[in-house]
């Protein structure tokens, strides 16, 4: 009887574990363990993964969220060489189906975004500011791209579509220059081994054949430094030449006014902020009045009358007492009754002519 068996193991599987997996008439064996991209691997024999896929624990949810996480936390190269498909396989291990889907629908719900196949893989870039549609493309995509490029810049009026078309272009090169960086680091690997193994070799025929390989290896590494020097320059030219297409169009779409409008709405707006000063000042000098109450006239009789009030408390003059007369000073004091008689007859006078 067939029996089918399928193993989950929290902390994965040896190589020679993996190796069970083979069918046999008698038994199907099915093992699931978790991976370094944050899901899990199916490991099953070939003519049953249809049935195998069925036992992965990881919901098809959870796959689109950790795509997402993934587009989101590469935004720097939206910009740049986009996000190719075969490297979001490589760090999500997700089949290319579900990738390429997830990339499309991405593309779909953000604007400016665009899902391309380049190269026969499909690669998410950022378009220019205003996208558009295959169709709208002058001359097809079926033209030949020098053909492509002469009847773009001939048209005028088109600035949208050279920067849409710029932008494929600047992510096209990108995506050439990342395989040429992979493949350089991928010959330095080489070269590092090749030195090892002169070192550690102790035939002299040995070396030469090394060092024979360490030249054209290095000639071949030259060779990619070059084109990643070409690969670069291109992009410098495209990117210049998109960067001053954008803000073209964006100097059309913002509308800005021009100086005579602008010094119109500036005086509209000085006699409007001097007829607010002359409000706010009247509005203060008839509030200092309602807060006096009362007018000149009324205002003096109110003093006067304030003053006319009699006082609650009287004052009282107390006599100081007589100065006593020392007996010496009597010579000096004139007696009362002379100068009574002297006042008297000063009266009676008459006055010098």
């Amino acid at each position: 009887m067939p029996t089918t068996l399928v193993v989950l193991s929290t902390s994965g599987f040896t190589l020679e574990a993996h190796e069970l997996a083979e069918r046999r008439a008698e038994r199907t064996l099915i093992m699931v363990e978790p991976n370094e991209a944050g899901g899990y691997s199916v490991f099953g024999p070939v003519e049953t993964k249809a049935i195998s896929d069925l036992f992965d624990p990881e919901a098809d949810e959870d796959k689109r969220s950790r795509l997402r996480e993934l587009i989101e936390s590469s935004q720097g190269d939206l910009t740049g060489s986009g996000i190719a498909t075969d490297r979001v396989m490589a760090r999500t291990k997700l089949p290319l189906q579900l990738v390429e889907t997830e990339l499309k629908e991405y593309a779909k719900q953000n604007r400016g975004l665009v899902a391309k196949r380049l190269d026969g893989r499909i690669v998410l870039f950022r378009e220019g500011s205003v996208p558009i549609t295959a169709s709208t493309s002058p001359g097809g995509s079926n033209m030949p791209m020098i053909d492509r490029i002469k009847t773009l810049f001939a048209r005028k009026g088109e600035t949208e579509k050279k920067i849409s078309f710029l932008s494929e272009r600047r992510a096209a090169l990108g995506q050439q220059r990342d395989r040429a960086y992979e493949e350089l680091a991928g010959l330095e690997q080489k070269d590092s081994a090749l030195v090892r193994q002169f070192k550690e070799s102790n035939a002299d025929v040995a070396k030469r054949r090394v060092t024979s390989q360490l030249v054209q290896l290095r000639k071949e590494m030259e060779r990619r430094q070059q084109l990643l020097s070409v690969f670069n320059q291109q992009i410098n030219v495209v990117s210049t030449h998109l960067h001053n297409l954008e803000l073209v169009h964006q100097g059309k779409k913002a509308q800005l006014p021009d100086s005579e409008e602008m010094a119109t709405d500036a005086a509209k707006a000085e006699e409007m902020l001097a007829s607010l000063q002359a409000n706010t000042e009247l509005a203060e000098s008839v509030g200092t009045s309602l807060q006096g109450g009362l007018s000149a006239e009324e205002q003096a009789l109110y003093t006067e009358l304030s003053g006319a009030a009699p006082s609650n408390s009287v004052a009282v003059r107390t006599p100081s007492p007589p100065r006593p007369v020392d007996a010496s000073d009597a010579s000096d004091v004139e007696p009362s009754d002379s100068v009574q008689s002297r006042t008297r007859t000063g009266r009676m006078d008459p006055e010098a002519g």
